[in-house]
C-alpha cells in the first residue's frame, strides 16, 4: 500500500478519470461515488445556487463522431493502461449493448475506466459504494464483478429515497441501490448498530454477573414449537418440555 499524494479536503471540480489517474495505487481507504444515473434527462443546478447556470448531459449515445464510438474513444484512451479486448469489462459493455440498448453501452463504457481507477487506488482493507438506481443498477453490478471480483461483493443496500407513491402501469419507483465491494478479503469492517435503551436492559437482561455483565434466563426444556425444532413421532405430537426428554 501507498501513501496518498494528494492534498487532503480539497474538492476537484473536473473530470475525476483525470484526478484518479494521477494517485497512488492503494492509497485510498473509502470511496463512495454517486455517478450519472443514465437517466437520459439533462440535469440544471436550482436557480439561486450561484451556479444555477450549471448542468450536466444524462443523455447517453453510442457514437462521439462520425468516425468513432464511445467504446473506441475508451480503448484508444487507455491503449498504454488496459486492454479491454476480451476482457470481462469489454464484454459487459457489449452485453449491456446488446441486451439493452446502445445507450446503455455507451454508459456503462463511460463509467468502466472509472472503476478501474478505483479498483486501482483502493487499498485491499478498503471499501467502495457505488449509488445507483434500478435502472442501471444491474450492469453496472456487473461491471464492478468484472473489475473487482465477484468475491469482493459484500451487499447491496435498498435506499427508500420517498414516500410511496402508485404509478399507472407498475409499482412506484421510490428506492436507490448502493453496491458496496471491498478491495480485499482483510477489508475493514466496522458494524453499524445502536445500543439497546436503558428500558430494553432492564426487562430482558435483568441478571448481571460479578463482572457487571448482563444476561437473561431461558427455558432450555421447552423450545418453541417451530415445524423445523420439533416433530411428530408415529402420530403423537411432541410433549411440552421436549428438550427434557431423552430418547
Amino acid at each position: 500500500m501507498s501513501e496518498l499524494n494528494s492534498r487532503t479536503s480539497v474538492i476537484y471540480t473536473l473530470d475525476n478519470l483525470r484526478v484518479l489517474r494521477g494517485l497512488n495505487s492503494e492509497c485510498i481507504d473509502l470511496i463512495y461515488l454517486d455517478p450519472p444515473f443514465n437517466t437520459g434527462k439533462q440535469w440544471h443546478n436550482p436557480i439561486g445556487e450561484g451556479r444555477g447556470e450549471a448542468s450536466f448531459n444524462d443523455i447517453w449515445g453510442w457514437e462521439i463522431s462520425r468516425d468513432e464510438t464511445m467504446l473506441q474513444s475508451i480503448e484508444r484512451q487507455w491503449e498504454e493502461e488496459q486492454d479491454y479486448a476480451g476482457t470481462a469489462v469489454r464484454e459487459v459493455v457489449e452485453a449491456a449493448f446488446m441486451a439493452h440498448s446502445p445507450r446503455m453501452g455507451a454508459y456503462c463504457a463511460w463509467i468502466a475506466p472509472r472503476l478501474i481507477e478505483m479498483q486501482r487506488v483502493l487499498k485491499p482493507t478498503g471499501s467502495i459504494y457505488l449509488h445507483c438506481d434500478p435502472f442501471a443498477g444491474a450492469y453496472l453490478r456487473l461491471l464492478l464483478d468484472a473489475i473487482f471480483g465477484q468475491r469482493q461483493f459484500r451487499n447491496e443496500i435498498e435506499w427508500k429515497r420517498t414516500s410511496s407513491r402508485s404509478d399507472a402501469h407498475r409499482y412506484g419507483r421510490i428506492h436507490d441501490r448502493l453496491l458496496y465491494y471491498v478491495g480485499g478479503p482483510e477489508a475493514t469492517w466496522h458494524g453499524a448498530f445502536e445500543p439497546h435503551d436503558q428500558d430494553y436492559i432492564d426487562r430482558w437482561y435483568s441478571h448481571r454477573e460479578p463482572n457487571g455483565r448482563r444476561y437473561q434466563l431461558a427455558d432450555m426444556a421447552s423450545p418453541n414449537p417451530r415445524p423445523n425444532m420439533t416433530y411428530t413421532w408415529r402420530g403423537h405430537p411432541p410433549p411440552r418440555r421436549a428438550g427434557a426428554m431423552s430418547g
